[in-house]
């Protein structure tokens, strides 16, 4: 219970730190932060921001600095995705760390427990960075005769397969396929 506390905690502060960087331009100080979330104690305000810090969702260094700590990472649906659009209004969009820029990034959530022999659950949002290439064993978002697939790229003999990594699945044949996206990161939450 402890723990859903401190997570609900952290991500009101990172949403108020991002509201207030959006806003100003920098980061607030840590009272205006503790008293923004309910936070009487500065040293509990510093050990969620330290936390944050090292995690990169904020800058680590606090200045005037209008630098974003963060990317907006559109959430596609399937639909969308199936017609291969990629709108820039969408309903719903991921905050991740700014490690690198959001051109080519998009986000789905995964309808199935295909990929979840390596850790990608239902419900779980993949994000992916458009690519036209993939190797062998990379998993990516594919689009095969109209239906968009969470799956697991191997080449094969008679041309490629899409792997499910959970027995329950079977493999996708294909000589033809289009590659929205390689996975180069997944986000669950609780």
């Amino acid at each position: 219970m402890k723990n859903n506390t401190r997570r609900t905690t952290r991500q009101k502060i990172f949403l108020y730190i991002k509201k207030e960087i959006d806003k100003n331009g920098y980061l607030p100080s840590l009272r205006q932060i503790g008293k923004a979330v309910g936070l009487a104690s500065p040293s509990s305000v510093k050990r969620h921001v330290d936390i944050l810090e090292s995690e990169g969702w904020i800058p680590a260094k606090r200045t005037d600095s209008a630098e974003k700590a963060y990317t907006e990472t559109p959430v596609y649906t399937e639909k969308q995705l199936s017609e291969h659009r990629f709108p820039a209004a969408v309903k719903e969009r991921l905050y991740l760390p700014c490690r690198q820029p959001n051109d080519g990034l998009f986000a789905i959530r995964v309808p199935d427990d295909a990929l979840s022999g390596i850790g990608i659950r239902k419900n779980d949002f993949v994000v992916a960075e458009k690519k036209n290439d993939i190797a062998s064993g990379d998993p990516g978002v594919f689009l095969v005769h109209g239906r968009v697939y969470i799956r697991t790229f191997r080449l094969s003999n008679e041309g490629f397969v899409l792997t499910a990594e959970n027995e329950a699945f079977e493999e996708i044949d294909c000589k033809e396929f289009t590659l929205l996206g390689k996975i180069i990161a997944v986000q669950r939450f609780f």
